[in-house]
């Protein structure tokens, strides 16, 4: 019986798989387009620049397949003293399709977003230590792009533009945590 469980379950996971097969190879492309802008790289540097390490963590790689697939590059802190914990900033680099129906022209939205703290206690042993790879252990965020009023800059990638990017991408990132 359970081998018969096991073939039905992986009959279940192919086909999830494959209704989803479209959407991430799109994220493909999304996430090439980062990559060729030095999304992390930017992020790691600004990070180690301007925040101290014990209330500063990522870059991390986020992604989502919804009604309008992202693929994002973020960096989050918190503020500074023992209550700080209360409200996280993320910032970073989205890259999503200029609409919903066009899946060749790629928009890179740089912005930040905050969250309340989503858990009943705090204990900040466990939170330093677990904050260091993923702030989802105590903040409830999908890590899609911020909200149209939080994106601070949205340009268009231009593959044959990449270095002049790469440069406005740093800038604009700066400008955003400054």
């Amino acid at each position: 019986m359970a081998d018969r469980t096991d073939i039905l379950s992986e009959i279940a996971r192919l086909r999830r798989e494959k209704a989803t097969a479209a959407k991430r190879d799109q994220q493909s492309a999304l996430a090439d387009a980062l990559d060729n802008l030095d999304a992390m790289g930017a992020l790691e540097s600004l990070r180690k620049a301007r925040f101290p390490k014990y209330t500063c963590w990522g870059p991390k790689s986020v992604y989502g397949l919804g009604d309008r697939p992202y693929v994002g590059a973020i960096a989050w802190h918190r503020g500074a003293g023992y209550y700080g914990f209360k409200t996280l900033t993320i910032w970073g680099v989205w890259a999503v399709y200029s609409t919903p129906d066009n899946t060749h022209d790629v928009t890179l939205l740089i912005g930040s977003k905050q969250v309340a703290y989503g858990t009943a206690f705090y204990s900040p042993d466990a939170y330093m230590k677990l904050m260091r790879d993923d702030y989802a252990v105590y903040y409830k965020d999908d890590g899609g792009p911020p909200a149209p009023e939080r994106i601070r800059t949205t340009f268009a990638v231009q593959p044959d533009e990449r270095l002049a990017q790469r440069t406005l991408l740093r800038k604009s990132l700066a400008t955003l945590i400054s």
